[in-house]
């Protein structure tokens, strides 16, 4: 079995199995459920990680001697990565059905937006790229101005008030925490006056 009729093999693994199956071979497996289409198979995203494992380990084991000069069976394999449905930036058509709202047009804050945070957090996703998660959580203190400009930042220390111990999705990987200069637009749309109209509070 090469590699690549292993890939095509494994992509038709399904995601979720049950317990009594965990042991079942790769192709026992495929044979109980060739014939179920609803079942979700593993992902482009997943198969790549698997490889990528494998990738790693015979690295591995070709600097310790173990695979001679046998060069890695599980490099340079193409796995095709779909790009789900919310991935992609929005339209124009889009992006003006956002900004058309009442919370932007008619200044409505609905009490299920938490006030103010109905206007600003969509803004933010928009001019600062970050995920919802990291905007919803930010507090004053992530807002600083140093020599006349106004610095901002995601973090994962702290606590907020609401939603207790802050984290980020990807501090792990050390590129969750980050700091830049607020966007312009923010600042244009009175983000400073907002910011000053907490602080006060």
């Amino acid at each position: 079995l090469t590699v690549s009729q292993w890939l095509d093999t494994l992509k038709q693994r399904p995601t979720k199995i049950p317990k009594s199956d965990t042991r079942l071979t790769l192709p026992k497996l495929l044979e109980k459920y060739k014939s179920d289409l609803s079942i979700p198979r593993l992902t482009g995203k997943t198969v790549r990680q698997h490889l990528g494992s494998l990738c790693v380990i015979w690295n591995k084991a070709q600097r310790r001697g173990l695979t001679g000069d046998q060069p890695n069976p599980f490099a340079n394999h193409d796995v095709r990565v779909e790009v789900r449905a919310g991935g992609n930036p929005l339209t124009l058509e889009e992006l003006n059905a956002v900004l058309s709202l009442p919370v932007f047009t008619r200044g409505e804050r609905p009490r299920s937006g938490r006030g103010d945070a109905a206007y600003w957090i969509p803004l933010f996703l928009l001019f600062t790229g970050a995920r919802p998660g990291e905007v919803a959580q930010l507090l004053v203190s992530d807002f600083k101005s140093e020599n006349g400009s106004w610095i901002m930042q995601y973090t994962d220390q702290g606590i907020h008030p609401a939603g207790g111990q802050r984290h980020l999705k990807t501090s792990r990987k050390g590129t969750g925490v980050r700091q830049f200069p607020v966007p312009q637009y923010l600042l244009d749309l009175g983000l400073e006056e907002y910011i000053l109209w907490l602080k006060d509070r």
